[in-house]
C-alpha cells in the first residue's frame, strides 16, 4: 500500500485502507482474505506524521499436532512514523518511513507483511489442546480413539 505526502497531509481519522494480500510478502502465509483491512489514522507531528491504527486479515493454517486445515483471524495493531523533515530521528522501538521530497509515496506493505508473520503463534494448534495424530494408527485422536493403542500396551 501506498501513501502519498500529499494524502498525509490531509490527516485523517480511522480511514479504511484496503492492501491486496497478492501484494505482500507471503512468508508461507496462505491469505484467505483477498484484502487486509486497515483503519488508520494520521496526525502531523514536528518531524512529519504519525501513522497509526488496526489491520484484519483472515489466514489458513495447517495444525502442527494433527496436520488438519483450519483459519483463523490475525488483528494486531500497528504505527509508524513518515519523517519529512531533515532532523535524525533515532527511536528502536517504531518503523521509520523517509520522506524527503515533495512527491515521495511510502509503501509499507512489506512492512506490514512483517507484522502478520510475527503475529502468527510459534505453535500452530487447530484448538488449545489439540491431541494430535495417534502414532500407531495415524488417526486423529480429536475425533476418535485409537483400539490399537490399547492392544500394544497390554
Amino acid at each position: 500500500m501506498k501513501l502519498s505526502k500529499v494524502e498525509l497531509a490531509n490527516t485523517f481519522i480511522n480511514k479504511t485502507f484496503e492492501i491486496e494480500t497478492v501484494d505482500l510478502y507471503h512468508q508461507e502465509i496462505k491469505y484467505r482474505d483477498d484484502f487486509v483491512r486497515c483503519i488508520l489514522s494520521c496526525s502531523s507531528t514536528n518531524f512529519g506524521f504519525q501513522i497509526s491504527g488496526t489491520y484484519v486479515v483472515r489466514v489458513e493454517n495447517n495444525c502442527d499436532r494433527c496436520t488438519i486445515s483450519f483459519e483463523r483471524e490475525i488483528k494486531d495493531v500497528l504505527k509508524f512514523w513518515c519523517v519529512t523533515s531533515s532532523k535524525t530521528i533515532s527511536n528502536n522501538d517504531i518503523e521509520i518511513f523517509y520522506m524527503r521530497n515533495n512527491n515521495d509515496t511510502i509503501d509499507f506493505s512489506s512492512f506490514l507483511s512483517d507484522l502478520i508473520s510475527l503475529n502468527r503463534p510459534m505453535k500452530l494448534l487447530c484448538i488449545k489442546n489439540c491431541k494430535g495424530i495417534c502414532i500407531c494408527c495415524g488417526i486423529n485422536l480429536n475425533n476418535k480413539i485409537c483400539l490399537q493403542k490399547d492392544l500394544i500396551d497390554h
